[in-house]
């Protein structure tokens, strides 16, 4: 058993020796076998540019200030690495958070990368960043230009007033009462996401003296509201709208109406049924083909980013998914014949 594990140990560190110079690992079971029991105090001995390796524990690590630049990742192939809260502050810029499962995170720098984190129960943004590839996220709070929000599964996000530049891309928003709200004197694009929120209020809710482009959605909300201020201006092109109660404040263009019969009839608008396969994927035969603007499709799989199907397992980093040795347990020269299955990173 022994030697299995080893093995084990060593083709995961190995994994990572390729991308990162420094590794410094952190296990707060006992026995530990990182070079840390604390993720603040394996924090604390890193240098900037550093990463560290949370081990998988049935116990949370607590919580962690981050204050140099450092790639902070958990668990990929057994069982799961929580921490509580995460802050990224002052020198953190360009700080990776891969892998955990994270309570709430605060960001208070820029350029950093939250991705492929599980079970998130709130983040909040302050500064410029990418937040993708998470799922299980309960609200994303945005204080800021030039944010990303791409290839995550939420349930809310808002968006504070004043600010310009930030991106929903290929998300799928659902299970909320309200999926997006933009507050006052925002620019937002909203582009191939599935947003689906099942409590039945409000779809979206944008208020005055804003400016946002919604492009190639699916909306499927029930009865849900669209709610639009007066002084704003929303453009609805390229979408699905499945189910819900639009406003008729916004400018609709190249749209597909299923639900409803009050729908703005020009401007290339159609009603009809999207006769969606799989994923929201459109049949053959779904009058939304080549019926958008340009003559791309409608619904979340046309335009110019097509909505992407993810899970956690289909990761940006390179990923071991596999290990089986037999014999288990190996004597003298006899050797131990390891059957490895990974997965190739993507961007």
């Amino acid at each position: 058993m022994f030697k299995k594990l080893t093995i084990i140990f060593f083709v995961f560190i190995s994994n990572f020796s390729f991308l990162y110079a420094d590794i410094i690992t952190v296990d707060n079971k006992f026995p530990s076998v990182g070079q840390y029991k604390t993720l603040q105090k394996a924090h604390d001995a890193a240098k900037s540019g550093d990463s560290i390796y949370v081990y998988p524990s049935k116990e949370p690590y607590g919580d962690l200030v981050i204050s140099k630049k450092l790639t902070i990742t958990g668990s990929i192939m057994l069982e799961t690495s929580t921490v509580k809260t995460i802050s990224l502050t002052g020198n953190s810029a360009g700080s990776i958070i891969d892998s955990l499962n994270v309570k709430n995170i605060h960001i208070h720098s820029e350029n950093n990368t939250i991705r492929n984190n599980s079970n998130i129960g709130s983040i909040y943004v302050n500064a410029e960043n990418t937040i993708r590839n998470n799922s299980n996220i309960e609200f994303i709070n945005i204080n800021a230009d030039n944010v990303l929000i791409k290839q995550n599964i939420i349930s809310r996000i808002t968006i504070a007033e004043g600010h310009e530049g930030n991106e929903i891309l290929q998300n799928k928003i659902v299970n909320s009462y309200c999926g997006i709200h933009i507050q006052k004197f925002n620019t937002v694009i909203i582009k191939n996401n599935i947003i689906q929120p099942t409590k039945y209020q409000e779809v979206i809710r944008i208020d005055s003296a804003c400016n946002i482009s919604l492009l190639n959605n699916v909306f499927n909300s029930n009865n849900g509201s669209f709610y639009l201020s007066p002084e704003t201006h929303a453009f609805f092109v390229n979408n699905i709208i499945y189910t819900g109660r639009i406003s008729s404040l916004g400018e609709y263009h190249y749209n597909l109406f299923y639900s409803t019969d009050d729908y703005p009839t020009s401007n290339n608008n159609i009603k009809g049924n999207p006769n969606f396969t799989n994923e929201y994927h459109l049949g053959e035969d779904s009058p939304a083909v080549g019926a958008g603007q340009n003559g791309t499709d409608m619904g979340i799989y046309g335009g110019d980013t097509p909505y992407v199907e993810w899970d956690n397992s289909n990761s940006i980093l390179p990923r071991i998914t596999h290990i089986k040795a037999e014999p288990v347990v190996a004597e003298g020269t006899q050797g131990l014949e390891i059957n490895i299955k990974a997965n190739a990173g993507r961007e």
